[in-house]
């Protein structure tokens, strides 16, 4: 279950990759602003930060958000979201439904996702999952206030979070009443020497014009006053035109048209296009955003627009761009402008324009009996309405080729009528009820979201569309076999995605030979393909991904010799490949990553000598064929997580491979648990990245032809048993990362490469510090004996650290070395952000750089600790964490900016006094000080919101809180002598207490005279029912009763559910309730009663709750959870809890466990919390 747990958590980070936003190539002067962005948004910092981009359209405001988003993605693991065109997307309310669910899909509720019906839904669903995780959120574009309250759920989100908002609009960012601050940023035009620059990069490819051109060039910028976008286009218009009259031609006509505003200025070079052109134009921009550039291609060759050559002219001039390889992208100023033409087009009546994107419009001309000759293209979706399309709507229209029709559906007899459609995107289908209808013409068919079954009309619509090219069938879950389309002999794309019941493809398919793209993906039914699926033979791209059932491929897979791209990716019953599969000589992916059904390859995997990726991570394949060697292109080889225990030596003849990863795989299993790499290896000379991380168990021996890898950048040990490093490494002129971590057998290093900018370096056997003042690339430097985790150091050879000043770059450092002295060139290192010194000596006063806004220290020595006020002056430092066994007493008056305190496992500490100094202190966390006895707030400190105390045994006294007047959050836990806290009536901005197993605190909240709101969450654990019911909960006994409230009680483990619906039930007054599994483990309640909450709680839900143990299964038997406990742990009982209210999910297990030792015990201790949501009333 480990081996499962690890190669799910390596696939999540692998696709960790996938959150980046796509950017454009010609990046200009953007990295002050990125630097001011990232440093206001700080993601070390613990507290909720909101950052507003103001500025016109075509400034720069989406790129610069993309920018800084891909550079902070990675600090927040999955729970990452771009939410693109807010403005666009937002005009009805299934685009603001369709946000919200890309919004919880994106930050990990795909299955909650799936059940937003309206929009309060989606705001209560995203509310609750925002509390509980840390998030990095991108609102694009947003052009009303209501849609950060749509989006974000009006979400109290959790600490550490940070939402990035762009707008035209600056009032949008300024909400009134309310608790959120928005930092506003002014997205400023670009100044002339940046203008001219990026000018130069389009009209002549480089940073400066032409000798001839400056002047030119200088006035065209200046028209432009620095935005960005109208010097892209205009730069683009003129690349290639050597004529000089041209460009004066052009300055004349741009002084024409500035006082009329942006849109002519772009419309400029909308002129300069064809007829087709322009249409193609207008199509993406109301259209064709982000839809498939290829879809779209053969709709127009269909039109005779001539595409190809429009794309490119299109690209060329930037009023288009590409992303990822197949998607259209237009900025918002171009999409503008494309509506904008077409609503000139006749401003008074719809039914004269060509394109209408405006359902209500849309649906307003289907029901006239008029001809519509100019209509071209509807978009008729997001409407409540079920829309019917009648023969007299098609004849009205005759020059119709594109519809986008959603909840709708077909009537009538078309018999008479012939429609002029090459397109059809449609989603929800209502009944279809349509006869006779042919669409000779549709090229592309696209269906979504549908429940019609196999024998449906509605598969009328393709099955006599000789033409089509496209078909596309996504999350159909009414049919079990694909719909005939056999007669479809023109088509060239077929996607079936999600269709749950499919079971079988027909075997007609064979008969499709034009078909380049067959994509079956997600079809959990499918079990087997046709044979005759050989008989396609133009077929370029096959995917099979997710088909978990699927048990083989037919042998005529080999017959598939145009195939570039095969995905099979977790297919897990899969458990060979046929040998014809070495006959697709033209195959360059080939992904079989999940495939764990697989135990070996065939042998004529190697005569695939066109392949340039192959993956076969988290598979059980063994043992790599000989004819591995004749994969000559291959340049990324992914072994991770499979059973391989030696890489046969021909593997050097692999010249092309670039990327070798090989962590976690079957090397353990070795008899004498030593490996070695095969000596070809040095033979690979375009090596960029090698990884052999987490063999812990494994003796791994590096050869010194390593030295021989030229091109090698990266080199992942991690976690390995790696006795040494060959001296030979000093050979790889271009390596940048060296990771050691973890490495414990290593006792010394050679010396490195200057070329290293992170060396990450862990080992309980280090027995020399190595002297890297060479490395004056460095950025990032770890060296570690281990001595934080195991008190002890075998480092024989004391050396001073002095080298450590000539490090210029650095900027982040972690010293942990038993008994060295601290260096004093730390002041030095003018870059450094990030410093960790753990078990050092400050044997002098010292001096650390102004630039630091993270220390970290560590466990060092009592002469140290009389030293520590001269280090802690530091007037940029925004996070302290502090832990020392002999420290008295933490200074923290020369910290004016710090904004979080964590202080630890410091067991003399006596008192903690926070001053009045720290303004920007947000968060202070206390936790494991035995001798602490008092913590005392020296005044007022607005800026705290977070206050935490864990486990400090001799705590007797917190105050002042009442000086705390915006605290949001305050934990107490395991402070067993704890009897006063004073000042917490007072916190009227409280969100959420909680207070566990303080067994002497005694009367600390009179149940009269409270200032705590009443919708502060409450969490109270180990305190007596009556200290909890008549002293913690506001006092609601003065309050109108007999109103419907809504509270919302804590389920712990699925055992506790039966049990508290019993208590649910017997309240006075129960209206409704229900069990909400997608929120986690509340029980939702609507009650009217009499009593108040904090009389409901005491009396019906205190009780001790008993857990029914889990059932045994039988031996062999695959577990399955049961009411009542979870599975493959005595008790089950709360340990199985899903994450808790304050995100920490995992520690709350823990606890539990601890618990439990202590009662003696398994199941449910007597755990006597509940979150209460209190009612207004």
């Amino acid at each position: 279950q480990v081996h499962i747990v690890k190669s799910v958590v390596e696939e999540v980070l692998k696709k960790l990759e996938t959150k980046k936003e796509t950017m454009p190539q010609q990046l200009v002067g953007h990295e002050d602003r990125i630097k001011y962005l990232t440093d206001l948004l700080d993601v070390n910092h613990l507290d909720v930060r909101f950052i507003g981009i103001y500025g016109m359209g075509g400034v720069g405001k989406t790129t610069i958000a993309k920018v800084v988003f891909n550079r902070l993605h990675s600090h927040f693991g999955k729970y990452c979201s771009f939410l693109k065109d807010v403005r666009e997307t937002s005009s009805t309310k299934e685009g603001i439904i369709r946000l919200q669910k890309k919004l919880l899909s994106d930050i990990g509720r795909p299955e909650s996702a799936k059940q937003i019906e309206d929009i309060e839904e989606g705001m209560r669903r995203i509310r609750a999952t925002l509390s509980n995780k840390k998030v990095l959120i991108v609102l694009d574009d947003v052009d009303k206030k209501v849609l950060i309250k749509n989006l974000m759920g009006n979400a109290k989100l959790y600490l550490g979070s940070r939402v990035i908002i762009t707008t035209r609009n600056i009032d949008i960012l300024q909400v009134e009443g309310s608790e959120v601050k928005i930092e506003q940023y002014e997205m400023e035009m670009m100044d002339d020497s940046l203008a001219l620059r990026l000018f130069c990069r389009h009209a002549f490819h480089r940073d400066y014009p032409l000798d001839d051109y400056r002047e030119l060039s200088r006035k065209i910028v200046s028209l432009m006053g620095g935005l960005p976008l109208a010097i892209e286009v205009v730069g683009s218009l003129l690349k290639y035109k050597e004529d000089k009259t041209i460009w004066e031609e052009k300055i004349i006509k741009l002084t024409e048209v500035l006082d009329k505003g942006i849109l002519d200025v772009l419309k400029i070079s909308y002129d300069e296009l064809d007829e087709f052109q322009k249409k193609i134009f207008l199509d993406i921009a109301c259209f064709f955003f982000n839809e498939k550039k290829t879809d779209a291609i053969y709709m127009w060759e269909s039109c005779k627009f001539y595409p190809r050559g429009g794309i490119e002219v299109l690209t060329k001039r930037c009023l288009i761009k590409t992303l990822d390889g197949d998607k259209f992208w237009m900025h918002d100023q171009l999409i503008a402008l494309g509506k904008q033409i077409v609503y000139e087009e006749n401003q008074d009546d719809p039914a004269k324009r060509s394109r209408l994107w405006n359902a209500e419009e849309a649906l307003q001309i289907i029901g006239t009996e008029e001809r519509k000759d100019k209509v071209q293209a509807l978009e008729i979706d997001g409407l409540d309405d079920n829309i019917e399309i009648k023969s007299e709507d098609f004849k009205s229209l005759p020059n119709l080729r594109f519809l986008r029709l959603g909840h709708g559906t077909f009537v009538g007899d078309f018999s008479k009528c012939r429609s002029n459609l090459r397109w059809i995107s449609w989603r929800h289908p209502e009944n279809f009820r349509a006869n006779n209808i042919y669409l000779d013409h549709l090229i592309v068919f696209k269906l979504d979201i549908s429940i019609l079954n196999d024998d449906s009309k509605a598969w009328d619509l393709i099955k006599r569309a000789r033409n089509l090219k496209v078909l596309s069938l996504t999350r159909c879950h009414g049919i079990t076999r694909i719909p005939d389309f056999s007669k479809c002999l023109a088509l060239e794309k077929l996607t079936l995605k999600r269709c749950s019941k499919l079971k079988r493809i027909e075997s007609f398919i064979g008969d499709l030979r034009p078909l380049i793209e067959l994509e079956v993906e997600r079809c959990m039914e499918l079990k087997y393909l046709p044979e005759n699926l050989g008989d396609l033979v133009d077929l370029e791209r096959f995917s099979l991904s997710g088909c978990s059932k699927l048990r083989e491929l037919p042998g005529s897979l080999g017959k598939l010799t145009s195939l570039i791209d095969l995905d099979l990716s977790c297919c897990r019953g899969l458990t060979y490949l046929p040998e014809e599969v070495g006959a697709l000589s033209k195959l360059k992916h080939f992904l079989l990553q999940g495939c764990c059904g697989l135990i070996e390859l065939p042998g004529s995997l190697g005569n695939l000598t066109s392949l340039a990726k192959l993956d076969l991570s988290h598979t059980k394949i063994a043992k790599l064929p000989s004819s591995i060697k004749g994969l000559a292109k291959l340049k990324s080889f992914l072994l991770k997580d499979t059973r391989i225990r030696e890489l046969p030596n021909s593997i050097g003849k692999l010249k092309s491979l670039c990327v070798l990863r090989l962590s976690k795989i079957g090397f353990s299993s070795l008899e004498h648990h030593v490996w070695q790499l095969p000596g070809g290896i040095s033979m690979l000379k375009d090596l960029e990245e090698l990884d052999l991380s987490w063999h812990n168990e494994l003796r791994i021996d590096i050869p010194d032809q390593i030295g021989e890898l030229s091109s090698l950048r990266i080199l992942n040990l991690e976690g390995t048993c790696i006795c040494k490093i060959p001296r030979t490494i000093n050979k790889l002129h271009h390596i940048q990362k060296l990771n050691l971590r973890g490495c414990h057998v290593i006792r010394w290093l050679p010396e490195l490469p200057r070329s290293l900018t992170c060396l990450l370096l862990q080992s309980k056997s280090l027995l020399l510090v190595p002297n890297l003042w060479n490395l004056t690339s460095l950025v990032e430097l770890l060296l570690s004996d281990a001595s934080r985790n195991t008190g002890q150091s075998k480092v024989i050879t004391r050396c001073n650290l002095m080298w450590i000043g000539r490090l210029p770059r650095l900027k982040k450092l972690d010293l942990n070395l038993l008994n060295f002295n601290a260096p004093s060139e730390l002041a030095s290192l003018s870059h450094l952000e990030e410093l960790a010194l753990s078990h050092l000596a400050l044997a002098t006063p010292l001096q650390l750089p102004s630039s630091l806004l993270r220390l970290i220290l560590r466990f060092f020595s009592i002469k140290g600790a009389k030293l520590l006020p001269s280090c802690l002056k530091l007037s940029n430092l925004s996070t302290l964490e502090f832990c020392s066994g002999e420290v008295k007493d933490i200074p923290l008056n020369g910290l004016p900016k710090l904004e979080n305190l964590i202080v630890h496992d410091c067991k003399l500490l006596q008192r903690l006094s926070i001053p009045l100094k720290l303004t920007k202190l947000q968060r202070v966390c206390v936790a494991c000080c035995p001798q602490l006895v008092e913590i005392q707030v020296l005044g007022p400190l607005e800026s705290l919101e977070s206050f935490s105390i864990f486990q400090c045994v001799s705590l007797r006294r917190i105050g002042e809180l009442s000086y705390l007047t915006n605290l949001k959050t305050l934990e107490i836990e395991r402070c067993n002598v704890l009897t006063n806290v004073e000042g917490l009536h007072k916190l009227r901005s409280l969100e959420y207490l909680k207070v566990i197993r303080c067994t002497s605190l005694g009367r600390f909240i009179g149940a009269s005279g409270t200032n705590i709101p009443d919708d502060c969450s409450i969490n109270i654990e180990g305190i007596s029912t009556n200290r909890y019911g008549e002293e913690i909960l506001p006092d609601t006994s003065n309050k109108p009763p007999l109103r419907d409230v809504e509270f919302t009680v804590g389920v712990h483990c699925k055992g506790c559910v039966s049990k508290k619906f019993k208590c649910v039930r017997e309240m006075e007054g129960l209206l409704s309730m229900q069990f909400d599994r997608d929120m986690g483990t509340f029980k939702v309640i609507k009650a009217k009663y009499a009593e108040a909450p904090a009389e409901i709680s005491r009396e019906k839900m205190t009780r001790a709750d008993e857990i029914i143990p889990p059932k045994k299964e039988k031996e062999g038997s695959e577990a399955k959870e049961k009411e009542g406990g979870g599975k493959d742990k005595k008790g089950g009982g709360c340990i199985q809890a899903a994450e808790s209210r304050d995100g920490w999910g995992e520690v709350e297990g823990q606890r539990m466990e601890e618990y439990q030792r202590e009662c003696g015990y398994g199941g449910c201790v007597h755990w006597e919390a509940i979150y209460l949501d209190a009612p207004e009333l």
